[in-house]
């Protein structure tokens, strides 16, 4: 029997034609890429800004990424962050928030709600992240303005991950860097990526957004570390730009996933904890390594909700990144949980 992988949210979508036209065009490009992104690339992102965001900047506050958990575990490095350094994560939240962290040898503070982060001496740098990663928990305005605010009167660095944006399931997910810029918060960044808007994880495509003046400061340092975009995946992440339909295509075959494969689930016990992103957040009140161990006498790879962090323990995350003919064999094991 077959190893089925869902502890990964790696997409499995093929690779269109019109992705491998783009790269062919884009492949004869020699010599080094630029840290500050290429014309063509960066006008793509303000344009999709203003689509989506509604927001008008300029092409000095982009900056192409190798993918976002590059960005995310190099950040608080490229930041000067230290152990005298304090840096806030979403309770459940990305490992490599706090691999990141961990790196600088930084404090890290979990929290809940904005209410926990208001008696912290200092936050260096805040990361949010809605749709959540693992629980698919969508903020709304007032939660975000709060943790923005609080951010603002601790002058930290904040960073919105915001890579799940487009294919939010249930709801409409506000952007906290739309936000930010509302409340005129020159610290804040948005993070984006390909990988799971356009299904090229293989790609490292991603890009940030922020105020100039600290985008032009990032970008300085990454070009002296070489820590520089792909011209080629780039240059596919242009066109791949425009066109809004893919990230709806993408959200609505997770819809269709989550419905084939979670009722089975939920016929064994399990409650879906997560609203509105590309993974099911369950518990059926069993330590959460143990329904792991179960799963893999299946030859069904879950992860373990402690990846995620200590309350994460009695939860295992399942990625609905899987096709129609997997989700079937996967309710067909299932029947033998």
């Amino acid at each position: 029997m077959k190893e089925i992988d869902l502890s990964i949210g790696a997409p499995t979508e093929p690779v269109s034609d019109a992705v491998l036209s783009e790269l062919t065009k884009a492949s004869w490009q020699v010599g080094y890429p630029l840290a500050a992104g290429s014309e063509r690339f960066n006008s793509a992102v303000v344009t999709w800004a203003k689509e989506l965001l509604e927001l008008e900047i300029t092409q000095q506050q982009v900056m192409p990424v190798a993918g976002a958990k590059e960005f995310v575990g190099t950040l608080p490095w490229l930041l000067g962050l230290d152990e005298t350094s304090t840096i806030a994560i979403p309770e459940l939240s990305y490992p490599t928030y706090f691999d990141g962290a961990s790196a600088t040898s930084s404090q890290v503070l979990r929290y809940r709600s904005p209410a926990e982060l208001v008696t912290a001496t200092n936050i260096d740098l805040l990361w949010i992240n809605s749709p959540n990663n693992p629980t698919g928990k969508i903020l709304n305005e007032a939660e975000l303005t709060a943790l923005l605010q609080v951010a603002k009167e601790k002058q930290a660095v904040v960073v919105s991950d915001e890579t799940y944006l487009e294919t939010a399931i249930e709801n409409q997910a506000v952007s906290a860097l739309q936000l930010g810029f509302k409340l005129n918060h020159s610290k804040v960044i948005g993070l984006y990526s390909l990988s799971k808007r356009n299904s090229l994880a293989a790609f490292r495509v991603g890009y940030a957004i922020g105020d100039e003046k600290l985008i032009s400061e990032l970008i300085s340092a990454r070009r002296k570390l070489g820590l520089l975009p792909n011209s080629p995946a780039t240059e596919v992440a242009s066109e791949l730009l425009k066109d809004f339909s893919y990230p709806k295509k993408i959200r609505d075959q997770f819809n269709e996933r989550r419905a084939a494969l979670l009722p089975s689930l939920l016929e064994l016990g399990f409650t879906n904890y997560s609203p509105g992103g590309m993974f099911l957040w369950l518990s059926n009140g069993e330590p959460g390594q143990a329904v792991v161990e179960r799963f893999e006498k299946l030859k069904i790879k879950v992860a373990p909700g402690s990846w995620y962090g200590p309350t994460g323990e009695n939860f295992v995350r399942i990625s609905l990144t899987l096709d129609q003919e997997t989700t079937i064999e996967v309710t067909k094991r299932l029947k033998d949980f």
